[in-house]
């Protein structure tokens, strides 16, 4: 998603799913070169470097599909990665300190999705599961590869889980609690994965905001054993 709070505007990403859409038609079209604009451009919301607000997702998805575009072949996933992405506030609520006047609209007159999604890299086919409060969201996939999920966001933490015959394989949970009320409006994407969530001087440091979160190992997770 950019976002230009300056301009009072913003365009919507719904999750990662426009990442992840570009590349796959990239490929599908054959096209013969890729420049990425947006690595560093934190000032809009619009990079794919990791940080401690977005973590690694866009980074490690982005790893995989140059991966797939240069040699032509679907890379082999060799280990279950789950990845989430959602805001911390409903889009809709309105903000107690900031005036409806400031509030950024989306340029190409899109609403701002309210969505919390659930991308696996899986080995082989399973469930993905979605948990928040006592309402659990799930699919099952009969394939691996890339997976996603999504459904409608909702306040506290969300739980993400990947099961294979009953049986819960994956399962963490989102370090972004969501909250019902608001000073100010925050349209900037949250997310992280199972993998990273499990390198505890990681998850601490991120979850502090602090900056050596970004030290945190750079490898595409969904390729390391």
């Amino acid at each position: 998603m950019t976002c230009r709070p300056g301009s009072s505007s913003f365009w919507e990403a719904r999750n990662s799913l426009t990442l992840r859409s570009i590349w796959e038609n990239v490929i599908a079209d054959g096209l013969d070169e890729v420049q990425i604009v947006t690595w560093n451009d934190q000032h809009e919301h619009h990079n794919i470097r990791p940080s401690t607000g977005k973590q690694w997702p866009a980074y490690d998805m982005t790893a995989y599909y140059i991966q797939w575009f240069k040699t032509g072949t679907r890379p082999t996933i060799e280990r279950d990665v789950l990845y989430y992405n959602h805001r911390i506030q409903n889009p809709s609520l309105v903000p107690t300190t900031q005036t409806s006047a400031n509030l950024a609209v989306c340029k190409a007159g899109c609403p701002a999705t309210n969505d919390v999604e659930l991308v696996g890299f899986l080995t082989s086919a399973g469930r993905l599961e979605i948990t928040q409060g006592t309402t659990t969201y799930g699919e099952d996939k009969t394939a691996g590869g890339v997976q996603a999920i999504r459904t409608t966001l909702a306040v506290g933490t969300p739980t993400f889980r990947l099961k294979r015959s009953g049986a819960t394989v994956v399962q963490f949970q989102s370090m972004h609690p969501v909250v019902g009320s608001i000073a100010y409006q925050d349209l900037l994407y949250r997310a992280g994965s199972s993998a990273r969530a499990a390198l505890p001087s990681c998850a601490a440091s991120c979850a502090n905001g602090e900056a050596r979160c970004r030290l945190c190992p750079g490898e595409p997770m969904w390729l390391k054993r």
